[in-house]
């Protein structure tokens, strides 16, 4: 029912994993591979066990096609996360595992993660994406004839950060890299940034003795239910 794998693993050993139908956690965080696919056999054999997978350090780790799938632990610096939630629905959780200290990559195909409910972030973590991960829906706003504003929802019921010090948010102005000319305001330089909705129901847990400095802190100031975490 569970399965820790160290060292190199490639794609064949993932197609044989597949066929451990009773394989229900999946720990590859002190593993090494290239390009990783959860189910490599896609939709011609769709993964019904697997409900945790811990994440190896690499980029485009897809996790398209595991049906079961409920919990995500990324364990690497540099992991870069892709999943359809059509192609995988039940994926409610995403944890950063300790030791991790800066927030990995995490994408999904049509900008929409409304399934998440709950996102954990390590005491170890010091900086971390502007969108504080998934969100479940954008929408557009035009400032300008060249400068638009982008809102995000975010749409968990629970965060928590274990770190005493804020984790630093990188909320500089950022380029929409598709279409650059139609997001930059060509007279003063001016680019997107990033607009944060945060739910008045999603809470934020953090250690007890933080929950002022998180009040103080650019982004983290956005929440207004910070209340303290506890085992």
């Amino acid at each position: 029912t569970s399965l820790t794998i160290k060292g190199t693993f490639n794609l064949n050993d993932m197609r044989h994993i597949q066929i451990m139908n009773n394989l229900h956690k999946l720990d590859l965080s002190q593993a090494t591979c290239g390009t990783f696919c959860l189910n490599p056999y896609r939709d011609t054999i769709i993964n019904k066990s697997i409900t945790e997978v811990v994440l190896p350090d690499c980029s485009n780790c897809d996790l398209s096609y595991c049906l079961a799938l409920q919990k995500v632990v990324i364990a690497g610096e540099n992991t870069s996360l892709f999943y359809d939630e059509v192609f995988c629905p039940n994926v409610s959780e995403f944890e950063v595992a300790e030791g991790v200290t800066n927030n990995t990559s995490i994408a999904q195909t049509g900008w929409s993660a409304s399934l998440l409910r709950k996102i954990t972030y390590p005491s170890t973590l010091t900086s971390i994406h502007p969108e504080l991960a998934p969100h479940s829906s954008f929408t557009q706003e035009s400032l300008t004839q060249y400068v638009y504003m982008w809102t995000f929802v975010l749409p968990y019921d629970v965060i928590i950060c274990k770190a005493t010090t804020p984790p630093t948010v990188d909320d500089s102005k950022f380029v929409y890299y598709t279409d650059y000319d139609a997001y930059v305001d060509k007279k003063s330089g001016t680019r997107l940034m990033y607009k944060l909705k945060i739910p008045s129901n999603l809470v934020l847990y953090v250690p007890a003795e933080s929950i002022e400095l998180y009040k103080s802190a650019p982004i983290w100031e956005n929440f207004t239910n910070i209340l303290p975490y506890t085992e």
